[in-house]
């Protein structure tokens, strides 16, 4: 399925920061479009965690996105901190691979 339009995939959010929402605050943001044609066959998602994966100057490369957290337990600032740590190396590697590729 392609993502774009769906979901909250087209959110932009500022290096170092990380979104977490409830499902309530998910499905009220303006950038909800749930999920398209399959959305009647999707769960319902408990919450949303996300921040932007950077390059080492600040410039977005992506989205990391977690929804639904294991166990029916809602995220907390010990999983802001870790999903924080994982964009950190994904843009270092990403940054990594751009120095030693012709990828500018």
């Amino acid at each position: 399925m392609d993502a774009r339009g769906f979901g909250l995939h087209g959110m932009q959010i500022p290096p170092g920061e990380v979104l977490r929402l409830t499902q309530e605050e998910v499905v009220s943001h303006p950038l909800w479009r749930n999920f398209g044609a399959v959305g009647a066959e999707h769960p319902p998602m408990r919450g949303w965690l996300a921040t932007s994966v950077c390059d080492q100057d600040g410039r977005i490369y992506g989205l990391i996105q977690l929804s639904d957290k294991s166990g029916g337990r809602d995220f907390d600032e010990d999983d802001e901190e870790r999903i924080r740590e994982v964009a950190a190396v994904a843009g270092e590697a990403l940054d990594a691979f751009r120095a030693t590729s012709s990828i500018s």
